[in-house]
C-alpha cells in the first residue's frame, strides 16, 4: 500500500561507479519489501565493483540486514535484525567465476552453480533445555573470551556436553547474553539424547544453520569467507572447504575467488573486525568534557542500570581521596535499563578506589558494574546488591602476573639482624583470576607486597611466587575477591598455600594451606621462618620428695610438658572502640588467656 522509495530504470543514469547512500525513516515494526532489479542481472562483476547493502538502526547500533551483487527481493520488519530473502539469485552466485583480471573479493561457497545444499543434515546434536541466567554484557579486546567463560560457568555441562552459545568470532563492539544450555554435537549417529544426558532432546542442524544467516544459509555480506580463510583450520567458517563442503555442496568442493590487497581498502565489508585495542566509544547520555587518551591510562566502567537509574551515582578517586577523577552524581542517568559505558582516564600505575553509590539505600539489584582495562581485561565484575554504597580498589595498568607491586616500606622485623627469610606462594584460581587480589603486610598495616585485582589474568591458573621477608616476623596475608564469592568452589578448586623456603613441592615446609571458598576477603596471619614441628615435646618426669629420696610410691608418671605457640589477635576497631571487646578461653570453659572487656 505504501511505497518508502523508488528509483526506476534509468533515474540513476548519473551515477556511474558512484555510491548512493539514502536514509529513510519508516514506522518501527512496518514489514516491508526491499526489491533491487538491473537489466543485466547484476551489478558486479563484468562492468564494475558493483554491490547492495540495507542497514537496520541508526549510530552504534547499525545492522547489515541484505548483501548482494545481484537482482533480488527480501522482506524484513523495521527495526528487527534479520531480512529473509524472498525472491532472485543467490547473490553469492556472482563470484563464480571472477572474470578474468577482476578481483569480486566473496568465496562462493560451493564450486557447482547454485551447489549449496541448505536443507541437508550437518550434524546430528544433543540439546539441554535453555536456562535464564543473569543478563551480562561484556566489552573490549577480550569480551569473546569472557562471553564464553561466563556461560560455561552458568551452563554447568557434564558428560562431554558443552555449553552454548560459544562465540569464534564478532564484529559487535558488546556480547550481551542471557540464556545457555548444554550441546553435544554427533557427525553420523542419530543418538538417543536422553540416555546421553537426562533431559536433552535431539536437534537436527542443517547445512543452513551450520553456516548461519538466512535463505541460502550464510550472510554473505559478513560471513562469506575470503580466500585464505577456505583454508583448513579451526571447526568455525575459516575450514568451510575441509569440513563443510563435502557434505553441504552438490559437487562436494568449496570455492574461492581471488582477493587482492587494493580490495581491502575500499570494502566496508570485511567480516568481523580486529580485536578491540583500546577503550569502547562512551554510551551515556551526555558525553563530559574530560582528558584525552594522552592524558592517562584509560580505564572504562560499565553499568547495567535499574529500573531507577537517577537512585545511582559513582565516583573513581585517589587512595587519598585528595584527587576525583571523574563523578557521576544521583541524577545523571535517567534511562531505565541501559547499558552505560563510561571511559576515564587515570595516572598509569596508580591505585584508585571506585564507589558506586544508591540514593534509597537499595542498590540496583537487577543491574551489575564492571571495570576494565586498556588491554581489555576486565577486573571487577559485581551485581548491585548492596545498601547505600560499594566501594573496590582498581589498578591503572596492564594485568601482569610476571612482578608483584612492592612498596618501598622499612623491615617490620624485631631483630632486623636476622634478615630475610624465602616464602613460597602458590594460588591456584578458578575461572575468574581476574576478580582476585591478593597482599602481604605487616601488622601495623604496612603494604610489603601487592598483587591487585586484575593481576591474574588467566582463568585457572597456576600462580607460584618466591619473596623475601624479614625473617621471623609476623604477616598478615589477605586475599579479596571483587566478585563476592571467592575462588572456590563453583567456578574451579581454587586454594591458597604457603611454604618456608624456595621449594612449592615440600610439604614438610608448608605454613598454611586454605581453600579459595571465601566471600569478599580472606585474612590471616603467618610467622616468617620454617614451620613449627608438628608434634609437641613429652618430657619423663620421676614424682619425688622434698628430701630428694624416692617416695614411698616409686612410680614414674608421664607427664607431658607441651610447648606454647604464639596466637596474634587482630582488630581494626570503627569509631566506637568502646563498644567492643573479646576474650580467648580453652573449649572446657576452665581457662582464660585473655581478656578484654567493653570499654578496655
Amino acid at each position: 500500500t505504501t511505497t518508502y522509495v523508488y528509483y526506476p530504470f534509468g533515474s540513476l543514469s548519473g551515477q556511474q561507479s558512484g555510491v548512493i547512500t539514502e536514509v529513510i525513516n519508516i514506522p518501527a515494526n512496518t514489514e516491508v519489501i526491499f526489491t533491487f532489479t538491473d537489466k543485466s542481472g547484476a551489478i558486479c562483476c563484468d562492468d564494475g565493483f558493483g554491490y547492495y547493502r540495507v542497514f537496520s538502526g541508526s549510530g552504534e547500533k547499525k545492522k547489515s540486514l541484505i548483501s548482494g551483487e545481484r537482482n533480488s527481493e527480501w522482506k524484513f520488519k523495521v527495526g528487527s535484525g534479520t531480512a529473509v530473502q524472498t525472491g532472485g539469485i543467490d547473490p553469492n552466485e556472482s563470484c563464480k567465476p571472477c572474470p578474468e583480471g577482476k578481483e569480486c573479493g566473496r568465496c562462493a561457497w560451493c564450486n557447482a552453480e547454485r551447489g549449496f545444499l541448505p536443507d541437508t543434515i550437518f550434524s546430528y546434536q544433543c540439546h539441554t533445555p535453555p536456562i535464564s541466567i543473569t543478563e551480562k554484557c561484556f566489552i573490549g579486546a577480550k569480551r569473546i573470551q569472557l562471553h564464553n567463560q561466563y556461560v560455561a560457568a552458568m551452563a554447568k555441562c557434564t558428560n562431554g556436553f558443552e555449553p552454548w552459545p560459544q562465540i569464534q568470532s564478532t564484529s559487535e563492539s558488546t556480547l550481551c547474553v542471557s540464556e545457555a544450555k548444554c550441546i553435544q554435537k554427533y557427525s553420523f549417529v542419530d543418538p538417543d539424547c536422553e540416555s546421553e544426558l537426562s533431559g536433552s532432546v535431539l536437534v537436527r542442524e542443517s547445512c543452513q544453520d551450520v553456516i548461519g544467516g538466512l535463505a541460502f544459509g550464510y550472510d554473505y555480506g559478513f560471513n562469506a569467507p575470503r580466500e585464505n580463510e577456505c583454508l583448513p583450520g579451526p571447526y568455525s567458517l575459516a575450514d568451510f572447504a575441509e569440513a563443510i563442503a563435502a557434505r553441504c555442496c552438490v559437487d562436494g568442493v568449496a570455492f574461492c575467488s581471488s582477493f587482492g590487497e587494493s580490495s581491502i581498502a575500499t570494502d566496508i565489508f570485511t567480516g568481523p573486525q580486529a580485536g578491540w585495542t583500546g577503550p569502547e566509544p562512551t554510551l551515556s547520555p551526555t558525553k563530559s568534557v574530560r582528558p584525552t587518551v594522552s592524558d592517562g591510562y584509560q580505564m572504562t566502567i560499565v553499568l547495567q542500570l535499574d529500573e531507577f537509574p537517577r537512585e545511582i551515582g559513582w565516583s573513581i578517586t585517589s587512595i587519598d581521596s585528595m584527587t576525583t577523577y571523574m563523578k557521576r552524581v544521583p541524577g545523571y542517568y535517567r534511562e531505565s535499563k541501559k547499558l552505560i559505558v563510561e571511559t576515564v582516564p587515570l595516572p598509569e600505575g596508580s591505585n584508585a578506589i571506585f564507589t558506586i553509590t544508591d540514593d534509597e539505600g537499595d542498590g540496583f539489584e537487577e543491574g551489575y558494574f564492571q571495570i576494565y582495562t586498556a588491554d581489555g581485561s576486565l577486573i571487577v565484575d559485581e551485581s548491585g546488591v548492596f545498601a547505600s554504597s560499594k566501594s573496590v580498589n582498581v589498578f591503572a595498568g596492564k594485568p601482569s602476573t610476571l612482578s608483584p607491586t612492592v612498596s618501598m616500606v622499612p623491615s617490620v622485623s624485631p631483630a632486623p639482624t636476622h634478615g630475610l627469610y624465602p616464602i613460597t606462594i602458590v594460588l591456584q584460581f578458578d575461572q575468574w583470576a581476574t576478580e582476585t587480589g591478593i597482599s602481604l603486610s605487616s601488622l601495623d598495616g604496612k603494604v610489603l607486597h601487592e598483587w591487585p585485582p586484575g593481576s591474574f589474568a588467566e582463568p585457572n591458573q597456576r600462580f607460584v611466587e618466591t619473596i623475601k621477608l624479614p625473617y621471623e616476623s609476623e604477616v598478615m596475608f589477605r586475599a579479596t575477591d571483587t566478585g563476592g564469592d571467592g575462588f572456590c568452589c563453583i567456578y574451579g578448586d581454587g586454594s591458597i598455600t604457603i611454604f618456608a623456603g624456595n621449594d612449592a613441592a615440600d610439604e614438610s615446609a608448608m605454613i598454611e594451606s586454605k581453600t579459595g571458598e571465601f566471600q569478599s576477603e580472606l585474612s590471616f596471619s603467618f610467622r616468617v621462618g620454617p614451620p613449627p614441628t608438628s608434634s609437641p615435646t613429652v618430657t619423663l618426669i620421676p614424682t619425688v620428695s622434698s628430701t630428694n629420696s624416692i617416695s614411698e610410691s616409686p612410680t614414674v608418671t608421664s607427664q607431658p610438658t607441651v610447648r606454647s605457640l604464639e596466637v596474634t589477635v587482630v582488630v581494626q576497631f570503627d569509631k566506637y572502640s568502646a563498644e567492643t571487646g573479646y576474650f580467648i578461653d580453652s573449649a572446657d570453659g576452665t581457662t582464660n588467656y585473655v581478656a578484654r572487656p567493653l570499654g578496655y
